[in-house]
C-alpha cells in the first residue's frame, strides 16, 4: 500500500491504525502505542493538526496510556482529545461522552473523585439524551458511577446507581 499511495497517505494511516487495534486486542501495548504515534504524525501531516481523525487518534492513544498505567500521559492526552473532539463535534456528541467517561475512570483510579464525578455526570447526560437509559453505553457509564462511589466510600450513592442498573435491565428485558 505504501509503495502505491506514499508514506503519508490517509489510507495508510488507517491500515496502521487497524494494525494497532490488533496489537491492542493482544495487549501488546508498546506496539499499539508506536503504531498510534505514527498514525497521529501521518494524520497531522495529511489532514492538519485540528482534524477530527487527529482528535480520535489522540483519544485512542490516551486509552492505551491509561491501560498501560501511564496515567500522566493518559490525562494529558485525554484533555487534548476532549478539547479537539468538543471543538470538531460539539459538546453533546456521543464521542465526546466516550472521552468524558474515560476521563472519569482515569480520575477514579487516580482518586480524584470530585473530578471523576464531574466528567461522569456530563458523560451520562450526553448518553441519556442520545441513547436513553437502557443503552449499553449508558449502562456502562452508570456502572462506572457505582464504581466511583464505591472507591470514594459513598455506599449509598453506589447502591443507588446499582439499583438504577437493575431497573434499566428490567426495562430492557420487558421490551
Amino acid at each position: 500500500e505504501r509503495s502505491v499511495l506514499g508514506d503519508d497517505h490517509p489510507s495508510l494511516a488507517t491500515t496502521r491504525e487497524n494494525l494497532g487495534n490488533v496489537y491492542f486486542r493482544a495487549r501488546r501495548l508498546d506496539e499499539t502505542a508506536r503504531n498510534l504515534e505514527l498514525v497521529l504524525a501521518m494524520r497531522r501531516k495529511a489532514l492538519g493538526d485540528d482534524s477530527e481523525p487527529v482528535a480520535r487518534t489522540l483519544a485512542n492513544m490516551a486509552t492505551v496510556y491509561f491501560i498501560g498505567g501511564n496515567l500522566e500521559a493518559a490525562d494529558r492526552t485525554y484533555v487534548e482529545a476532549l478539547q479537539r473532539l468538543t471543538r470538531k463535534l460539539g459538546p453533546d456528541h456521543p464521542d465526546v461522552a466516550a472521552t468524558l467517561a474515560a476521563m472519569g475512570s482515569l480520575y477514579t483510579k487516580e482518586r480524584k473523585f470530585a473530578e471523576a464525578e464531574s466528567f461522569l455526570r456530563r458523560a451520562l447526560e450526553i448518553r441519556l439524551k442520545a441513547f436513553g437509559e437502557t443503552n449499553a453505553l449508558t449502562q456502562v457509564t452508570i456502572k462506572t458511577f457505582a464504581n466511583l462511589y464505591t472507591a470514594w466510600d459513598k455506599p449509598a450513592q453506589a447502591a443507588a446507581y446499582r439499583a438504577r442498573l437493575v431497573s434499566a435491565a428490567a426495562k430492557a428485558a420487558a421490551k
